[in-house]
C-alpha cells in the first residue's frame, strides 16, 4: 500500500498567512472603491448643479439688474467706502454673491449682509432681484437648490411645502460670486458658481457656524497664502477647516482714492477670488501655509494701496467658507438680455 505523508502543521500556517495576505489586499478595493465613486459621485453632481446654475444665471442676470444690486449693495456700505461707481470709469466693480440661503440663516447679523461677517470685501445678497417680499425661502429652493431628489410620503406622492412647492432632500445647493471686470462695461459680468455639498440648507434665521476669516498674508512668487489666528490682532481664534482640495476666498479689500477728499482713500472693491488647496503646511502653533492651485491675482497691490512691510508679502484677509465642493468659473459673461 502507497503511504502518503500529511501536510504539516507549519505548511498549513503558512498558506493560511498568504491567503490572508491575499484577503486583506481584496479587502482593501471595497472601501477605495466607496471612496472613489463617493468622489465621482459628488464631481458628477457638483458639474450637474453648476451647469444647472449657470443656465439660471443666465435667464435671470441681465445689466439692469446687476445695477440694481450694486445700488442696494452701495447704500447698505460703511461711510468709510466708495460709492457706486459711474458707468463710465473703468475699475472693477463690487463683488456680490448671492445667496439665498446664507442670507436666511444669517438674517441679522453681520454674516447675514457680508461674507465671513467682516463689515467689507463681498456683500452678500437675495438671488433673483428683486424679490417677491416673503418668498425669499422660497426663491432660495426654486433657484438655488438642486432640481432633483423630491421627498415623498409613504403612499408615493410627493411632499408639498406650499402649492406648486416641492419639498426637496437635496445635498446639492449653490451660490453666485458676480462681478463686472470693467464698470464701465454694463453688458460683461465675471460669474462664478459656487457649489455647496450638505450644506446647512436652513431656511429660517439659524445662525450657523461655517464661514470664518483670517488674517492672511499672500505670497505670490510661492502661489501661497500663510493664515494665522489666535494672536491679538487676529481676526479668528480657531485653526482653520482646511483639507487638500478644498477652497479659500480672498476678500481683501483694495484702497481707492476718495474724490470728495482729496489725499485721502476709500475702500474700494475686493479681489473676491476662490482658490483650490492644494498642500498645507502648519509653521507654528497659530499659523498655516496654504498652497494654492491657481495663481494669485491683484498683486501687486495699485496705488494708493501701501507697499508692503516685507517686499513680496502683501497682507490681506482669507475668508474660509465650509461645504464647498467645486468652484467654477463661468465668466467673464456677455449677457444679451437688456
Amino acid at each position: 500500500m502507497t503511504r502518503r505523508s500529511g501536510v504539516t502543521l507549519i505548511e498549513v500556517l503558512v498558506a493560511i498567512f498568504v491567503m490572508g495576505i491575499g484577503m486583506l489586499a481584496l479587502l482593501t478595493l471595497f472601501p477605495i472603491g466607496i471612496l472613489t465613486m463617493r468622489q465621482a459621485i459628488q464631481d458628477d453632481r457638483a458639474a450637474s448643479s453648476g451647469a444647472a446654475a449657470a443656465s439660471v444665471a443666465k435667464m435671470r442676470i441681465s445689466p439692469s439688474v446687476f445695477d440694481k444690486w450694486l445700488t442696494q449693495a452701495d447704500a447698505d456700505y460703511a461711510q468709510n467706502q466708495q460709492t457706486l461707481a459711474p458707468a463710465t470709469t473703468e475699475i472693477p466693480s463690487y463683488a456680490l454673491f448671492l445667496d439665498n440661503f446664507g442670507r436666511l440663516q444669517y438674517a441679522g447679523t453681520a454674516f447675514g449682509d457680508w461674507v465671513g461677517g467682516q463689515g467689507n470685501g463681498v456683500r452678500r445678497l437675495i438671488f433673483p432681484f428683486p424679490t417677491v417680499a416673503g418668498n425669499a425661502k422660497f426663491d432660495a429652493i426654486y433657484w438655488q437648490m438642486s432640481p432633483d431628489d423630491v421627498d415623498f410620503d409613504k403612499n408615493g406622492a410627493p411632499l408639498q411645502l406650499a402649492a406648486n412647492v416641492f419639498e426637496r432632500n437635496s445635498a446639492y445647493s449653490w451660490a453666485y460670486l458676480i462681478r463686472r471686470p470693467l464698470q464701465g462695461k454694463t453688458n460683461v459680468v465675471e460669474l462664478s458658481v459656487v457649489v455647496f455639498n450638505e450644506r446647512p440648507l436652513a431656511l429660517t434665521s439659524v445662525a450657523q457656524s461655517g464661514e470664518t476669516a483670517y488674517n492672511a498674508v499672500f505670497n505670490p512668487a510661492a502661489n501661497s497664502v500663510t493664515l494665522t489666528w489666535g494672536g491679538p490682532t487676529d481676526i479668528a481664534v480657531t485653526p482653520p477647516p482646511l483639507a487638500v482640495g478644498g477652497w479659500i476666498l480672498d476678500t481683501t479689500p483694495l484702497l481707492v482714492p476718495d474724490p470728495a477728499n482729496p489725499g485721502k482713500t476709500k475702500s474700494g472693491p475686493s479681489h473676491a477670488r476662490f482658490y483650490r488647496v492644494v498642500s498645507l503646511t502648519q509653521t507654528g502653533s497659530n499659523s498655516l501655509d496654504v498652497e494654492v492651485q491657481s495663481p494669485l491675482k491683484g498683486f501687486p497691490l495699485p496705488p494708493p494701496n501701501p507697499a508692503p512691510a516685507v517686499p513680496g508679502l502683501y497682507p490681506g484677509i482669507v475668508v474660509i467658507i465650509e461645504g464647498v465642493a467645486e468652484v467654477f468659473e463661468k465668466g467673464p459673461v456677455q449677457w444679451q438680455n437688456p
